[in-house]
Parts: structure tokens; C-alpha cells; sequence
């Protein structure tokens, strides 16, 4: 009987391709591991952040408030509705600012600003702005940071007080000014400051007497109608021609005893 012999060039061949194979699976095998490790890797999905207000408002909307009114309160939710809540811990930074009032308070306290740390649970937090005064404006801002950022804000203006005193200035013309001055149910000698540039006009028997003109210039002066407002509703109109000296920024105080004129609209 004839034996099979395989010489040692055949068998090592043999030996190579068997390894190749081996390797080619083991390495199907190995990226297959890779594939699935980073599929799993990318299903973890992020928390919900939520961030909403009663008054405040992405486009920061203005509330006009009556005279009188001495405080406001807002409230900021960090959901939209029971299903939809954040499931982060946010920071809310309240800022508030005033053109012309320092002394409000903000939950009692006088301070601009506020920081407050609201957990990841269905939450009400409720801001009092307070000692708001008349004719004043509040700018309210809120950030509300848990990872994801979100600003509300809105602006409060509280009207001026119903004094039934008024004035009125009239500065569309280039080259008079008209100040019309009202009252409701006050009455009394009023006093006038002009500023500087005018020049009274002399054929208004007030404003006659009224000389500011010195040193080449017409200055700002305080003058006083006692006439014109000796009964409750009355009106009357001053009328100035403007020099070059004029600036428009500068205003006018008309004033009855304690009372200041409120700017308004001739009715």
C-alpha cells in the first residue's frame, strides 16, 4: 500500500492559510464588538430643561401699571405641564434695574439682584418686586442656567400719580415753543422754570415781566403766575422763541406749592 506523504513546503503552506482564516474571523468578530460597544454608547439621551413665567417673556414685553401700585409679583415654573418637567437642578439669576428709582426691594429685601437654586421637581418660585414707586419703570431680567441656558424678562412701569396738575411742551416748531399748563380740581399760584435759550414772549402780560436776558445771553429763570389758576380747571398756554443757546434736552418745572406738574397729553 502507497502512503501519503505531504512534504514540509505543502504543510506549511497549509499551516499559513489556516492562520489567515483564523485571524479574519477573530477580527470579524473584534470590530462586531466595536460596532456594538459604540451603538450603545450613543443611546444615553439628555435630561429636559424647562424654564417658563406668568409675565416674563422671550421678548421681554412691558406692563403698564396704575398709579398707586406699590408691588408686583411674577412667578417662574421649570416646566411646561406635569409630563413635562426639567430633570436638571437650575439656577435662576434675577436682575433687576431702574432709571429712577433706588430703594426697590426685591422679596423684601433692598437689593438688584437674587440667585436661586431650584431642584429637579415640579417647583413655583415666586418673585415680589416691591416699594415700586409712582412714575417710575423696572427692567426684570431672569436666567435660568442648568446646563442649558434660558433668559425671560419683561418691564414694569407704574404710572405717574393722578395729581390734577399737568403741563404740556410743545417743541415741534423750529423756532417757538409752546408750554400749556392744566389743572383739575387744585388751584393756587403756579411757579415756572425755563431754561436757558428762551425768550419770553412780551406780549403775554405774565410773561412781560419775566427779563432773563444778561451778559449776551438769555439764562434760565423762575418766574411766578399768580392769576391764571386762582379756581380749579383752568388752562393757559406761554409761549417762547427759541435762540441758539436753546438745548431741547433741558426741561421745564412747573410747580403748585408741593406739587409738581405731571407731563402729559393736552386732552
Amino acid at each position: 500500500m502507497k502512503q501519503f506523504h505531504m512534504s514540509k513546503k505543502y504543510l506549511t503552506s497549509a499551516c499559513v492559510i489556516l492562520l489567515a482564516v483564523a485571524l479574519l474571523a477573530a477580527g470579524g468578530v473584534f470590530a462586531k464588538y466595536l460596532h456594538t460597544s459604540k451603538d450603545d454608547r450613543s443611546s444615553v439621551s439628555s435630561k429636559m430643561f424647562y424654564f417658563e413665567s406668568d409675565y416674563l417673556t422671550e421678548d421681554n414685553h412691558t406692563y403698564k401699571l396704575n398709579a398707586g401700585t406699590d408691588s408686583i409679583a411674577f412667578t417662574l415654573y421649570n416646566y411646561e405641564n406635569s409630563l413635562r418637567v426639567s430633570e436638571v437642578v437650575s439656577t435662576y439669576q434675577i436682575t433687576v434695574t431702574s432709571e429712577n428709582d433706588a430703594s426697590f426691594t426685591i422679596d423684601g429685601e433692598v437689593a438688584t439682584e437674587k440667585e436661586i437654586s431650584v431642584e429637579a421637581t415640579k417647583t413655583d418660585t415666586k418673585i415680589t418686586l416691591g416699594s415700586l414707586d409712582d412714575g417710575c419703570s423696572y427692567q426684570v431680567t431672569v436666567i435660568a442656567d442648568g446646563g442649558y441656558v434660558k433668559t425671560l424678562s419683561a418691564r414694569f412701569e407704574v404710572a405717574p400719580a393722578q395729581t390734577g396738575f399737568y403741563m404740556n411742551v410743545d417743541n415741534s416748531d423750529q423756532s417757538v415753543l409752546i408750554l400749556t399748563v392744566w389743572t383739575e380740581d387744585v388751584s393756587g399760584a403756579i411757579e415756572i422754570s425755563i431754561p436757558e435759550g428762551l425768550v419770553p414772549d412780551a406780549t403775554d402780560p405774565v410773561l412781560k415781566s419775566v427779563h432773563n436776558f444778561e451778559n449776551e445771553a438769555y439764562l434760565a429763570i423762575a418766574f411766578t403766575d399768580d392769576e391764571s389758576f386762582a379756581t380749579a380747571y383752568s388752562s393757559r398756554t406761554y409761549r417762547f422763541f427759541k435762540t441758539e443757546g436753546y438745548d431741547s434736552t433741558q426741561k421745564f418745572t412747573v410747580k403748585m406749592g408741593a406739587i409738581t406738574a405731571t407731563e402729559s397729553n393736552i386732552p
